[in-house]
């Protein structure tokens, strides 16, 4: 029997309701917990099991193995260490002074007037379902010539997961992102104590694709 267009769509929407409904069990049943532990905001110190990713706004917590996870909110966490992933030391940040732009912020590099973080940002590509089209062939059919169905077969192209650094400086109490547009004027303050930097900086020989190896430069110079 041939399947007509809207009977497809009704197939295509029941699988990736399926798919979304799969990959969300897979979150629930498969986390994976490590030592670890996180600060409250006023310092506390909490030890035990953390599962968490470094580009979410949560983390889920157990004192010991056998009890229930606790799922907190990154507005009430100062850091976080993370014995199972990488990178494994965390702290809460802002971005724009504005509480619910909360993250996760890996150090990179301080100078005397500014530090330097990474906001990772999770990067995912393929894992979409793709659906193939065939034809049949029922030479059993009567009459002169076969009869022809239509084939429809299902598969997941691969998935790739990957972190994305956005480089943020800090400014107060807070961070903004490090841009195309600014990189030079934040580094000329940050690095006033190079005086090899500030040189680079100056006759504009620093671009913006080379500003993690810049400030890597920075940080493992000869004092």
């Amino acid at each position: 029997m041939l399947l007509n267009f809207q009977s497809i769509m009704k197939l295509i929407t029941s699988l990736l309701l399926l798919l979304v409904s799969v990959s969300t069990v897979k979150a629930q049943f498969f986390r994976a917990y490590h030592p670890g532990c996180y600060y409250t905001k006023d310092g506390k110190k909490v030890t035990g099991l953390i599962s968490s990713q470094p580009y979410s706004t949560t983390i889920y917590f157990k004192a010991n193995k056998d009890d229930k996870p606790t799922k907190l909110s990154i507005k009430d966490i100062k850091a976080i260490i993370n014995s199972g992933q990488l990178p494994d030391s965390l702290t809460v940040l802002t971005e724009n002074s504005d509480i619910e732009k909360s993250y996760f912020a890996e150090f990179v590099v301080e100078s005397p007037k500014i530090k330097f973080y990474h906001k990772l940002k999770k990067i995912t590509s393929g894992g979409a379902p793709v659906m193939s089209t065939g034809v049949s062939v029922n030479p059993s059919a009567r009459g002169s010539a076969p009869s022809f169905t239509n084939t429809y077969s299902w598969s997941s192209s691969p998935t790739y997961t990957g972190l994305k650094p956005i480089l943020m400086y800090t400014d107060g109490n807070t961070t903004h992102i490090l841009s195309k547009s600014n990189f030079r004027v934040v580094l000329l303050e940050a690095l006033s104590d190079s005086p090899e930097h500030v040189k680079q900086l100056q006759g504009k020989k620093v671009k913006f694709k080379r500003v993690e190896e810049f400030l890597m430069s920075y940080k493992f110079r000869k004092q």
